[in-house]
């Protein structure tokens, strides 16, 4: 969370983009953007209020996740506007994404994982780099393999332990696992020598 800014997380699956349709049609908020997805940008929707709330909802499509913002300089009318969409639409609070990126059932361990991922890209998450190794040590070879790309994404953020990971499956997994574990390890190897 920053000064003007609160988000959160959504399940994977209920109410979303509708209930905050309708609650901004119902409020008179004005659409300001409307970006479809691209490889690298989330799906967006984004309402003002013109007298400086702004609202937007994120859908990252390929990370199967959903986030809202709510924007404003003034903390209390951002906190209010939050709690009013939060009563609309249900949050997936991160101690919950946390916990189950560690401990659910396969399919909500990776929905979890790519959330969890998606947060570490603008907030310090240290725990993360561990459970990502643990996906990547699991019996499933869609497990293994959700945690190489994984693993690519947080590259920037972790490169230190994305390499020592990437140098542990390298040599532990075989086939195109191994050859994509032994790319990224490379790729870091020579990111850090330019440094």
């Amino acid at each position: 969370m920053t000064s003007d800014r609160s988000w959160r997380w959504l399940p994977p699956e209920g109410p979303g983009l509708d209930a905050v349709t309708a609650l901004a049609a119902a409020r008179g908020w004005t659409v300001t953007a409307d970006r479809a997805p691209t490889l690298f940008a989330p799906r967006s929707l984004e309402w003002s209020d013109g007298a400086g709330l702004r609202v937007r909802w994120d859908e990252f499509h390929e990370f199967g996740a959903r986030r809202l913002w709510v924007e404003h300089n003034d903390a209390s009318r951002r906190e209010a506007a939050l709690a009013e969409l939060t009563r609309r639409v249900p949050t997936w609070p991160i101690e919950q994404i946390r916990s189950q990126a560690t401990r659910a059932p396969l399919i909500p361990r990776l929905r979890a994982m790519r959330a969890w991922t998606l947060t570490a890209t603008w907030e310090d998450e240290p725990a993360l780099p561990d459970a990502l190794a643990a996906l990547a040590r699991d019996d499933d070879p869609v497990a293994r393999a959700s945690a190489l790309t994984l693993a690519y994404r947080l590259s920037d953020r972790y490169p230190a332990p994305m390499r020592e990971l990437a140098e542990q499956r390298a040599a532990a997994d075989e086939g195109p696992l191994a050859a994509g574990w032994r790319q990224l390890a490379d790729a870091l190897a020579d990111a850090s020598a330019a440094t």
